[in-house]
Parts: C-alpha cells; structure tokens; sequence
C-alpha cells in the first residue's frame, strides 16, 4: 500500500504497513498484525507465539501458504495439531 504526500514541491511515496486480522476460529479469538513490506504468514504466526507448521491459513476458503507475502486483510488460521 503506498501513501503520496507532497512536500516542498517533491511528490514523496511512503510505503505503508498493512494490517491483517488472523481469525482464530477454533479458539474464538483474533489477532492483528501490522505487517511491513515483505512480512509473511509464518512472521506473523510466530510474533503471536505460534508455530506456521502446527495451523493452516485461509483466505475465503482458499488455502494459504505459510511463506506468502501478507495480502491479504483478513485470513482464518485452523489449528492442525495439538501443542500438548
């Protein structure tokens, strides 16, 4: 996502963070992540203390892998195996 902004007669492009929300469907709970230019699915998974190979993602039904660029504004993450 890129914002414009003018200053001093220069056009000046920023690029933005996106946020995505992880719907956390199984456990009833969601998450946002701020993700900067480059973050993956698995960067976020892991600064919420989850492991990318224990759930799988989902973006309207469609499977997502863990090493994709963040897209997406909203995903659903279902737990695959158990940490216990």
């Amino acid at each position: 996502m890129l914002h414009t902004y003018f200053a001093a007669g220069a056009i000046i492009l920023v690029e933005a963070m996106m946020r995505c929300r992880f719907n956390f469907r199984r456990e009833g709970r969601c998450a946002i992540y701020e993700a900067h230019p480059g973050d993956t699915y698995a960067d976020a998974l892991l600064s919420f203390g989850i492991v990318p190979d224990t759930v799988l993602i989902f973006q309207a039904g469609k499977s997502l892998p863990e090493d994709a660029p963040i897209e997406e504004d909203e995903v659903d993450i279902v737990t695959t195996s158990s940490r216990g």
